[in-house]
């Protein structure tokens, strides 16, 4: 299945990639797929460029650093990044995972986040974007850069959206640690 996007890019003053929101609609309700999206062991099954995702720190049970080496275009080949990630129950039913710069070898900073909303008996995905990469020569590749973030947001989506109508104990599994988590943070 491939899932429809709505994409946005907004560039900011200065900086050599836009920012970007995709949008779309996914078949899995907004808990199953923050819970497969928040497990990190699940980022190398819906990214193929991923080679290593872990947490390196826990800082509370929703709130952490999210250690990741992708695999890039030449000439660079491989690239890591740390980010400080945070797990939110929103009061409208949402779900959001948002992420911010911890430390990278490819990037002066990164931003984003995506949201699990409920939409007419099915989810909105949206996923926000911000990189800024330290090699000034970057900007030449921005429109690729974009359109790369685009089809992981698909990939994403298509994962997802593979897990409808099942319940399995792997899903279980993840929806059972993400409510553990975010119910621990709202107690707090």
């Amino acid at each position: 299945m491939r899932s429809t996007l709505a994409e946005e890019v907004k560039w900011h003053e200065g900086l050599p990639w836009p920012e970007t929101t995709h949008s779309v609609i996914i078949d899995l309700d907004p808990v199953n797929a923050a819970a497969i999206f928040a497990d990190a062991n699940s980022h190398k099954e819906f990214n193929p460029n991923v080679l290593r995702c872990e947490v390196t720190r826990q800082l509370s049970p929703t709130e952490y650093h999210l250690f990741y080496k992708l695999k890039v275009p030449f000439p660079i080949i491989s690239t890591t990044y740390t980010t400080h990630n945070l797990l939110e129950t929103l009061e409208d039913g949402s779900y959001r995972t948002s992420w911010s710069f911890v430390e990278a070898e490819e990037s002066r900073d990164m931003s984003g986040s995506v949201t699990f909303t409920p939409h007419d008996g099915r989810t909105l995905m949206t996923y926000n974007n911000l990189v800024v990469p330290k090699n000034g020569l970057a900007g030449l590749f921005a429109s690729r850069a974009v359109k790369e973030i685009g089809e992981t947001v698909v990939t994403i989506a298509d994962y997802l959206s593979s897990y409808q109508n099942r319940e399995c104990p792997e899903l279980a599994r993840r929806r059972m640690s993400f409510l553990s988590r975010v119910d621990a943070a709202g107690a707090a």
